[in-house]
């Protein structure tokens, strides 16, 4: 059966190269293009400016679109893709490790538990009703004690030196302070920082000069587009397009998401800015991690094939976890389309909200010293 289904995969992923093979073969007969694809810093480049455009315009134009589908459609990949890529960050050593499965084993069981005990205590199932600071961030102490765990779990299984865990703990330790001196502030500002943590893990995966620049700039232009929003500067866009304030049937609004993520404030304009902010920064966040972390490991200048992709993703989980994460990305669609809207985000809010903790712990376990290409990805 489990040869079967991934057989059925690799036939799938052979017809994607198919149709890939088709547009390469007349892409590549404009000389200008071929730089593009077989340089990986220009390829990033590229892609990650149109991507940057195209979600600005949307962001824009449509926040609460943005904040509603994007989750549904690339959220579970995303968040796959970060605990393959936590080990990554983490890991001293290049070679295949064993070290890797009992990160994964580790960070699937924590992130089950916190789903687990956050869908109970959102549904109220066994009796179970604790506050909660909102619909997706979480009872108050259960991720921070999730961040903890994964960090000390971390320094065990990876073997970090005593200079490793102290300077994972100059950004774990002040986390800790501000969320337990006002967790609610903490976890708002968390939701517009944690989509820059991502390029942070891009960073750290380059291995040349010109592809730190790119990751580099790719930062900055997301933060000078942050900023802008938040001073106004596209205010006069809305006065045109007047963006959907609410949306009802998925009982989502700038008002709530705004002061969800601004809850010192009562201003409006403001929470459109945030609303927008972030709409746009989820959106990179998920290029990041889909595209330019995967891109960025790859000992190879060129993209990966589907079928390399799969081999890669096998190599790494072993063959029945590679199946389970394909078909259960591509299968959530499909389950969503059973729920309504506002219990899709509830579920899938519940799955998320440690990864952004994960995302920390992973920059406190961060290697020191040169990259190298993982030898799971030769």
């Amino acid at each position: 059966m489990q040869a079967l289904a991934f057989h059925t995969i690799e036939k799938c992923a052979g017809s994607l190269d198919h149709l890939r093979a088709i547009l390469l073969r007349y892409t590549l007969q404009v000389p200008q293009l071929r730089p593009y694809f077989y340089t990986r810093s220009r390829r990033l480049a590229v892609l990650f400016l149109v991507a940057c455009l195209l979600n600005f315009g949307l962001a824009v134009l449509f926040p609460l679109w943005v904040l509603l589908l994007g989750p549904l459609v690339y959220g579970l990949p995303h968040i796959f893709s970060s605990v393959r890529y936590f080990h990554y960050t983490a890991e001293n050593d290049s070679r295949s490790s064993k070290r890797k499965y009992f990160s994964f084993g580790m960070i699937g069981l924590i992130l089950l538990s916190v789903f687990s005990y956050r869908l109970f205590v959102t549904t109220r199932l066994f009796g179970l009703s604790l506050p909660q600071l909102s619909e997706w961030k979480g009872s108050t102490y259960i991720e921070l004690i999730a961040l903890g765990l994964t960090f000390l779990g971390g320094i065990l299984i990876y073997r970090k030196s005593l200079r490793q865990i102290g300077v994972g703990l100059l950004l774990i330790i002040p986390f800790i302070f501000f969320y337990c001196l006002n967790p609610t502030y903490t976890v708002g500002a968390m939701v517009l920082i944690h989509n820059f943590v991502a390029f942070i893990f891009w960073i750290l995966g380059t291995k040349t000069r010109v592809e730190r620049r790119v990751a580099f700039a790719s930062f900055g232009l997301l933060l000078a587009l942050t900023v802008s929003v938040f001073l106004g500067a596209w205010d006069w866009v809305y006065r045109f397009t007047q963006p959907q304030m609410i949306l009802n049937f998925a009982n989502l609004s700038i008002a709530d998401t705004g002061q969800l993520i601004a809850p010192w404030s009562d201003q409006n304009s403001l929470w459109l800015h945030a609303c927008i902010a972030f709409a746009l920064g989820q959106s990179l966040h998920y290029f990041v991690w889909l595209k330019a972390i995967p891109d960025q490991y790859h000992y190879l200048d060129v993209p990966t094939s589907f079928r390399q992709s799969l081999v890669f993703l096998e190599a790494d989980f072993g063959r029945a976890m590679a199946i389970f994460l394909v078909l259960s990305s591509i299968g959530v669609l499909v389950l969503w389309s059973f729920m309504t809207f506002q219990m899709a985000r509830l579920v899938y809010f519940c799955l998320a909200s440690y990864h952004g903790y994960l995302e920390v712990a992973g920059l406190g376990l961060a290697r020191i010293g040169t990259r190298q290409a993982p030898s799971a990805l030769r």
